[in-house]
C-alpha cells in the first residue's frame, strides 16, 4: 500500500486517542501532530509510541510546533508536508469545560444548545481552512469542531472541510444495539441509517427521546427493510435506559472511535459506510460512504438528499441556530440569544463566519470572567 501522510493539529483529549488508536492500526502512514507546545506536545505522542510499542508496533510520528492563528505559518507548513488527509481536533473552548460552571450554571447554558459556542467552534476550523487554501495544496480536510454547523457555514464562502467526525456517530452504535434488541436480530447484520442534527446525538442518549427534534431512522437486515419490527419511541427509550452508556470526558471515546474510522477509511481510500456530521458542506449528520476523496451520502431508499437536508435544517433550531444563510452568517434562536445575555452579557444574533475570531475572543473572556467571580 501506499505510504500516506495524515497531519493532525492538536494533541489533547480527543487527538490523543485518536493517534493512539492509528498507531496500532499497521498502516503505512506518517503522522505529523502540530500544536503550540512542542514539550507537551511530545510527552503526548511519546504515550502513543510507548502504548504502541507494547502491541509491537512502532508508528511514525513527527511533532512540530505550530499555532493555527498564525494563518501564514500554517499554510507554510502544510505545503512542506503535503499531506493527504488533515485532521483539525483543536477548540479554544472544549465542550467538557463546561462543566467546571456551577451547577446552576451549568444546566442554564446547557438550555441554550450546543450552537450557543459556534463561534469557539468555528474559530480555528476557519483559520485552519484558511492556511489549507492559501498553501496551495489539496488534502481532505476532517474537522472534529462542531461540524454540523461550522462545516456548512465555511462552505458558504468556499472553505468547507470535507466531513466531519462524531455527533450522529456517536448515537448510531447505541441505536445498532437497541434496534437488535427489539428485532431479535444480530446487531452486527443491521444497517442501521440515521439522518439527526446533533442535538439529538447529544440529548436523546440521555433523556430517551428527542425531544420534538426531527430526524429519521432506517434499519435493513439482509438487505430487507425491518421499520415494522421496531417503534422509534421504544428504540430511543431503550438508549438511555439498558443501552446507556458513560458520556462525559470519558465518553470522548466513542468520538475518538468515529473520527478513527473516518481517518482510516480515507488514508485507506476503499468504499466504507459510516456516519459523520457536515459531509461535503451540508449541515446536520448523514449516512454517509467515505473514500480517498472524503464523504458522499448513502441516504436509504426513498430518501433524497433535500428530504434529509430539510430535516436538519429543521433540527438545528433545537440546537439555538435559527438559520445558516447564503453568506455564511450564523443566525442565532432568540431563546439562545437571551441565556447567552443573562448568562455571560454575550449579545450575538447573528455571526458572519468571517468575524467568528472576534465573537470568540468576546465569548471567551466573557466565560473566563463569569466562571472565575463563581469559583
Amino acid at each position: 500500500m501506499q505510504r500516506k501522510t495524515l497531519m493532525v493539529f492538536g494533541y489533547g483529549v480527543l487527538a490523543g486517542a485518536v493517534i493512539d488508536h492509528l498507531s496500532n492500526f499497521g498502516q503505512a502512514l506518517d503522522i505529523h501532530v502540530a500544536g503550540r507546545d512542542l514539550e507537551s506536545l511530545r510527552r503526548r505522542t511519546n504515550l502513543s509510541r510507548y502504548a504502541a510499542a507494547n502491541f509491537g508496533n512502532f508508528p511514525k510520528i513527527f511533532e512540530h510546533k505550530n499555532d493555527i492563528y498564525n494563518v501564514a505559518a500554517t499554510a507554510d507548513l502544510i505545503h512542506t508536508l503535503q499531506p493527504d488527509v488533515i485532521f483539525n481536533a483543536t477548540s479554544p473552548l472544549p465542550w467538557w469545560t463546561l462543566k467546571e460552571l456551577p451547577p446552576g450554571l451549568a444546566s442554564r447554558v446547557d438550555e441554550a444548545s450546543g450552537g450557543a459556542w459556534t463561534p469557539t467552534d468555528a474559530v480555528l476550523p476557519y483559520k485552519l481552512a484558511q492556511a489549507l487554501k492559501l498553501s496551495g495544496h489539496v488534502a481532505v480536510f476532517v474537522n472534529g469542531s462542531y461540524a454540523d454547523v461550522v462545516n456548512p457555514a465555511l462552505a458558504a464562502i468556499g472553505l468547507a472541510p470535507n466531513v466531519g467526525v462524531g455527533n450522529v456517530a456517536n448515537a448510531v452504535p447505541g441505536l445498532r444495539y437497541a434496534i437488535a434488541e427489539c428485532t431479535g436480530r444480530p446487531a452486527g447484520e443491521l444497517d442501521v441509517r440515521f439522518v439527526a442534527h446533533h442535538f439529538i446525538s447529544y440529548s436523546m442518549p440521555t433523556v430517551g427521546h428527542t425531544s420534538g427534534a426531527p430526524f429519521h431512522l432506517h434499519a435493513a437486515h439482509d438487505g430487507q427493510d425491518i421499520a415494522s419490527e421496531f417503534d422509534a419511541g421504544r428504540v430511543f427509550e431503550l438508549v438511555a435506559t439498558k443501552f446507556r452508556r458513560v458520556k462525559g470526558l470519558a465518553g470522548q471515546a466513542v468520538t475518538a472511535s468515529s473520527a478513527t474510522h473516518v481517518l482510516d477509511a480515507i488514508l485507506n481510500g476503499g468504499g466504507t459506510a459510516g456516519h459523520a456530521p457536515g459531509p461535503m458542506g451540508l449541515l446536520g449528520g448523514y449516512p454517509v460512504y467515505l473514500d480517498e476523496d472524503g464523504a458522499t451520502l448513502n441516504l436509504p431508499e426513498g430518501l433524497s438528499a433535500e428530504e434529509a437536508e430539510a430535516i436538519n435544517r429543521k433540527g438545528q433550531k433545537w440546537d439555538g441556530i435559527e438559520e445558516i444563510d447564503a453568506n455564511g452568517n450564523v443566525h442565532f434562536t432568540q431563546k439562545c440569544q437571551d441565556i447567552m445575555k443573562s448568562v455571560f452579557g454575550f449579545d450575538c444574533a447573528v455571526m458572519p463566519i468571517e468575524e467568528c475570531e472576534q465573537w470568540a475572543a468576546e465569548l471567551l473572556t466573557k466565560y473566563q470572567d463569569v466562571n472565575s467571580r463563581a469559583a
